[in-house]
């Protein structure tokens, strides 16, 4: 039967493609970051080693925020897309992009 790793493993398409590799990068998956609690929470995660995956419906929000972030905290690595989240197209794209950098640390 194999340990639980080896069922898991088992039960992954052999085709699948694996996620690419980032250094040692933390990588921080953060919606609705324009604004609130989710500009907040960027904040707190703008640190040297951090690269945050940032997404909000308002893109010249987002974009404000972004380059907030990046004249406040300019180690950090800030990529960004505009998605709706009450959209599961968008969700579905938002995802396949922040994957494109690596399997995320932290998901808010």
């Amino acid at each position: 039967m194999g340990t639980k790793y080896e069922q898991i493993q088992s039960k992954i398409p052999k085709n699948a493609r694996p996620l690419p590799q980032q250094s040692n990068l933390m990588n921080i998956i953060i919606t609705g970051a324009s604004k609130g609690i989710g500009k907040a929470i960027a904040k707190a995660f703008a640190q040297p080693g951090n690269q945050l995956l940032i997404c909000s419906r308002n893109e010249k929000e987002l974009i404000e925020t972004v380059n907030e972030l990046q004249e406040n905290h300019p180690d950090t690595i800030i990529k960004y897309r505009a998605t709706y989240m009450g959209n599961k197209t968008d969700i579905i794209h938002f995802a396949d992009w922040c994957l494109s950098f690596g399997a995320p640390d932290i998901l808010i």
